[in-house]
């Protein structure tokens, strides 16, 4: 099976979104990635760097610090994404987080930058204070 298959018939990823993630330079550390897609992200885009993958849900640091645990709360709008330290999000259009983006991005507080049946990608207006 190749990624492409997969991602098309299981994960619902979207090549589209992660080249305009290339083509916007908006691989920084405040793009947060969707957790599903993190392995696809560095097997097919290596140049970036996904905030979490599915192996993250396993791994802590030295200090304690879960990427998975800081992370799951924002998908799924536990924890307000306004309050966060990401200005990018790539995100599956299932997850609770993009039903809060979508009202976010009619506020004017984020960005639609691109959608598919799939994904959704959002930049936080920096227009508007947090």
């Amino acid at each position: 099976m190749s990624w492409q298959v997969y991602c098309q018939e299981f994960l619902g990823c979207s090549d589209q979104a992660a080249q305009i993630i290339l083509k916007d330079n908006l691989n920084r550390p405040d793009l947060l990635t969707f957790y599903d897609w993190g392995g696809w992200l560095i097997w097919n885009y290596p140049q970036i760097k996904p905030s979490i993958d599915g192996r993250m849900h396993l791994w802590r640091d030295e200090t304690g610090y879960s990427a998975f645990k800081n992370y799951y709360p924002y998908e799924q709008d536990w924890k307000d994404i306004e309050e966060s330290p990401y200005n990018t999000v790539l995100i599956g259009k299932f997850k609770p987080l993009y039903d809060e983006l979508v009202v976010l991005s009619e506020e004017g507080k984020w960005k639609l930058l691109y959608e598919d049946n799939n994904a959704a990608l959002f930049v936080r207006n920096k227009n508007v204070q947090k």
